[in-house]
């Protein structure tokens, strides 16, 4: 059984529940708010029975208002653990006023806001026993934990550091005379960072190295701008390079193993975006099928290759956001289930009717991962994310 937070158009969060075979039931866990508040990216906790999520009101004048507060799933209750103090303040993106990143141990929150300067990230306790925490500010603003939860990187305008809370954030050499990436990841050593740095005449080079500059390893040579994603196994590093900056297109995805000595391309052409199943041996990729804002969604094996489109669909502007940015939400917000059988899109099916631009609600489906039936109705969504875990018992 894989359970999923569902965001429904108006702002209801429910949660829906999909068995193996497809077979779903729903609850309500947060009511839809009164006008003109809003619900927004509701964020899965480690442990899979705790939620955050952004409230947001427009102020008279112009602005927001906006906290992150705290669900329990089976109680249903919320409360606020983050108020902005600077208010009103603007949103991070559209119907955005927050970016949510759990530390994969459940400890702290981190909570990436906008304020004067820009964009900063705030360190939250969510069980309340620590005050808030301005981590660093800048823009752009990119953040990922250790697997342990124990430190996390940051790459704030250009600078990376490393933060391990609650002591102040520390700022790490570079491995070139320049940041040539968007996310730093930890290796699966747990003691590495995978960066691309700068090389002469705009070529750059994929990398790990510790904090102090020691460790350094080739992984791959690069062209442009490089996103990458650890598997979850650990077993190879999943990356591309930017081929269409203003398209936002990648140029396929390769594979590599940590020492550097094995790979091999995996998908060519262009791409939008790319995300690991939690057993490490499949990837969901995201392309454009069309120039009328069509995507596809495609399963790859990472073994032999082998691909197939499991839905073509219009996505929603929340999700065309997390696409933007597919290398920092990977971290966070959960497309595959928990069991890697089923893929979450969300907008409107290209056999359903007019893209939700041109009318109608949109809706979220579960994808089949094999394509052995055709993806599951969660019912009207923007956004929805299943679980890290599947539920007990």
């Amino acid at each position: 059984m894989s359970q999923a937070l569902v965001l429904r158009p108006g702002g209801a969060v429910d949660l829906v529940s999909l068995a193996p075979q497809g077979e779903t039931s729903r609850r309500a866990i947060i009511s839809a708010p009164a006008t003109p508040t809003l619900l927004a990216w509701p964020t899965w906790a480690p442990d899979g029975r705790r939620f955050a999520f952004s409230r947001y009101t427009r102020v008279e004048g112009g602005g927001f208002r906006c906290s992150v507060e705290l669900a329990d799933v089976a109680q249903a209750v919320s409360g606020i653990i983050f108020d902005d103090v600077e208010s009103p303040r603007n949103l991070i993106a559209v119907a955005t006023p927050h970016y949510l990143h759990w530390s994969p141990n459940g400890r702290w929150l981190l909570v990436l806001t906008a304020v004067k300067e820009g964009l900063a990230l705030v360190l939250v306790d969510p069980a309340g026993d620590e005050r808030p925490q301005p981590i660093v500010q800048g823009a752009p603003l990119f953040s990922s934990w250790a697997q342990d939860g124990s430190a996390a990187a940051l790459h704030a305008a250009n600078r990376l550091f490393i933060y391990r809370p609650p002591a102040q954030a520390e700022a790490v050499p570079l491995a070139g005379p320049e940041p040539r990436f968007r996310n730093p990841q930890f290796a699966p050593d747990g003691e590495r960072l995978t960066i691309v740095s700068g090389l002469p005449r705009r070529r750059s080079r994929l990398v790990v190295v510790r904090p102090d500059g020691s460790g350094l390893a080739r992984l791959a040579d690069l062209d442009d701008v490089g996103v990458f994603e650890w598997a979850p196994t650990g077993a190879w590093l999943a990356y591309s390079q930017v081929l269409d900056a203003e398209l936002g297109t990648f140029d396929g995805i390769r594979l590599v193993s940590l020492d550097g000595r094995t790979q091999r391309r995996l998908v060519g052409g262009p791409i939008l975006a790319f995300f690991w199943s939690p057993d490490g041996t499949r990837l969901a990729v995201l392309r454009q099928a069309d120039t009328d804002g069509l995507l596809g969604l495609d399963v790859v094996e990472a073994a032999s290759g082998a691909w197939k489109t499991v839905a073509r669909f219009y996505p929603t502007a929340e999700l065309r956001l997390l696409v933007a940015f597919f290398d920092q939400y990977a971290r966070s917000h959960r497309l595959w289930s928990a069991d890697s059988r089923f893929v979450l899109c969300c907008g409107r099916l290209r056999t359903n009717g007019r893209p939700v631009e041109t009318g109608g609600t949109p809706r979220a489906y579960a994808a089949a991962a094999d394509g052995s039936a055709p993806p599951v109705d969660f019912g009207p969504a923007d956004l929805a994310f299943f679980a890290p875990v599947e539920p007990p018992g």
